[in-house]
């Protein structure tokens, strides 16, 4: 009896996770991997730039028939618009602050065919700073730029400069030439 409940201890403790081994990140395979995760993350319509690759972190090889990996790496937004058919080694990188930029998870098994791939993948993008200035953000006393040629702005400018020319006790009147830069608070 102590015999079999060994035996089936055992056999429940080979039912573990499938043998992993890091792999060189500069691996033509791995890199060729990442590339077509990449492509399929390109393919997500929500974003109007590609993404590229800005660095593999981590890439494991999991045993088992044709190529798996477990890959780790980190994408930029590139200057390519997604409606372009343009390869990616023809794009540059915009830089961390101006554009988006992220970190990615991926299982990737491509087939013996080579031609199939099962790409199961996560990806974290982080907004650049210049997406955040854009977007509407409440805050309570911060200050946000408004669009210099924007309607709501005309008319509180030349209300404030008709208050000024009606106060001050200078001999000119002064009128709105152009608007250079505006924040609200």
């Amino acid at each position: 009896m102590e015999f079999f409940i060994l035996l089936v201890l055992s056999i429940g403790f080979c039912q573990a996770s499938p043998l992993q081994h890091e792999v060189d990140h500069d691996d033509p395979e791995v890199v060729d991997a990442v590339a077509r995760a990449i492509k399929v993350l390109n393919e997500d319509q929500r974003y109007r730039t590609k993404f590229a690759l800005h660095a593999i972190l981590h890439a494991y090889r999991i045993a088992g028939p044709g190529k798996k990996f477990h890959v780790f790496y980190q994408v930029r937004e590139a200057t390519c618009h997604t409606a372009m058919d343009e390869p990616l080694q023809s794009c540059d990188l915009l830089g961390f602050s101006k554009g988006p930029s992220g970190n990615c998870t991926a299982d990737i098994d491509i087939h013996e065919s080579e031609k199939l791939a099962a790409i199961s993948q996560k990806c974290k993008i982080n907004p650049g700073q210049e997406k955040l200035l854009s977007m509407d953000i409440e805050c309570m006393g911060c200050w946000h730029p408004i669009h210099p040629k924007s309607l709501e702005v005309l008319p509180i400018v030349r209300y404030t400069i008709r208050q000024f020319n009606n106060h001050s006790k200078h001999p000119a009147l002064f009128h709105l030439e152009r608007v250079i830069k505006i924040d609200r608070q």
